[in-house]
């Protein structure tokens, strides 16, 4: 799925075994698009085109849609960065900190996995893996880079804090051993890797320009 500008808005079009169609006409500004495992849902972040800019960077601004791909979408909350981890939950940052949504959008309230004092930056970097027993955020108090486990009760608890990394884009690899971030200094990308047994991070090389990690693939 990719979005493409009309109007004053996006809308989300799919290629499959019927060619090219149109997902959307709601004629919003849209971000944050996520599949489900199964290929079946995706979900993303929408927000009218005439909300002025500066409120943009309240999550509170922007709604999460859960959409089936064959069928239509349903609001289930607000926020940036939704990470559909089940066909009930999903993940996504929210002026609470990291909440877990009803992906059904049944009237089961959110429940707060990360509380933040400091209303998150829709424009922070947040990544998870599958099975969400891992989750990484840059803070939005100090901006620094943090990882939370999963504990038994269901609640995330701190891993690991790095203070002098603030990054920009994340993403775990497919088996959650590695975070891969990206740092943006002085018009340039850092690569970077960061081993989750031992905290241990080591630089993979740079590219001129801004870049952005969207998926992490093994070729076989």
């Amino acid at each position: 799925a990719y979005l493409v500008r009309m109007g004053n808005g996006h809308e989300i079009f799919v290629r499959d075994l019927g060619g090219l169609r149109a997902l959307t006409e709601s004629k919003t500004l849209k971000r944050d698009l996520t599949w489900s495992s199964d290929g079946r849902t995706l979900a993303f972040s929408e927000i009218s085109p005439y909300t002025p800019v500066s409120e943009r960077r309240n999550p509170v601004a922007w709604s999460i849609v859960h959409m089936v791909v064959h069928d239509g979408g349903i609001t289930v909350g607000q926020g940036t960065h939704p990470i559909i981890l089940s066909a009930n939950a999903i993940l996504a940052i929210t002026p609470e900190g990291i909440q877990s949504l009803n992906a059904s959008a049944g009237g089961v309230s959110p429940t707060t996995l990360v509380r933040t004092p400091v209303a998150p930056d829709p424009g922070g970097a947040f990544a998870a893996t599958a099975d969400g027993e891992l989750v990484a955020w840059t803070n939005p108090a100090d901006h620094s880079l943090q990882i939370f486990q999963r504990a038994e009760e269901k609640y995330y608890l701190p891993l690991i804090l790095k203070k002098d990394f603030s990054p920009s884009s994340l993403i775990f690899s497919p088996d959650g051993s590695t975070l891969l971030f990206m740092l943006y200094r002085n018009d340039t990308s850092e690569f970077n890797a960061l081993r989750i047994e031992d905290g241990t991070v080591s630089s993979l090389g740079s590219v001129p320009g801004y870049a952005l990690l969207t998926a992490w693939i093994y070729e076989k």
